[in-house]
């Protein structure tokens, strides 16, 4: 783009307005993805206590994932290939509450790593990933 100072208007190139295009479809598409990334873990509560209270108040069982999202390969697998797909979230929507107990070496206080090793323990969970049904009244 480019003033023309005979005319005072503006002139776009052909090249520029295909690259603003092309970066504004690119931004579009992250936009998208962030979205759809954020809405399948948004479905997931990280927080015992308050799955549980759910799973009481909806009379469903409770899909615990324990994961090491930082550090354990086949726990970012199964997130991404399984536990993020619209396919398992359209199928966990009315039969469970979904809880995603993450314990990652960094980024975590050590108190909240105290609460989740304590819902591990609680469960036998000794390996990741691990899941555990837990039935409403706990």
């Amino acid at each position: 783009m480019s003033l023309s100072s005979a005319t005072g208007r503006f002139q776009f190139s052909a090249t520029a307005l295909v690259a603003t295009a092309g970066r504004f479809v690119a931004a579009v598409a992250v936009c998208l993805v962030l979205a759809a990334s954020a809405q399948a873990s948004d479905r997931w509560l990280r927080n015992y206590d308050e799955a549980m209270a759910a799973a009481e108040r909806t009379g469903r069982p409770v899909l615990t994932i324990f994961t090491g999202s930082d550090w354990c390969p086949h726990c970012v697998t199964l997130e991404k290939k399984v536990l993020d797909s619209q396919h398992f979230l359209s199928w966990a929507e009315h039969r469970v509450v979904l809880l995603m107990i993450d314990l990652p070496q960094q980024g975590i206080s050590q108190e909240e790593r105290n609460v989740r090793s304590r819902v591990c323990i609680k469960y036998g969970v000794r390996s990741f990933p691990n899941t555990v049904l837990i039935a409403p009244d706990g």
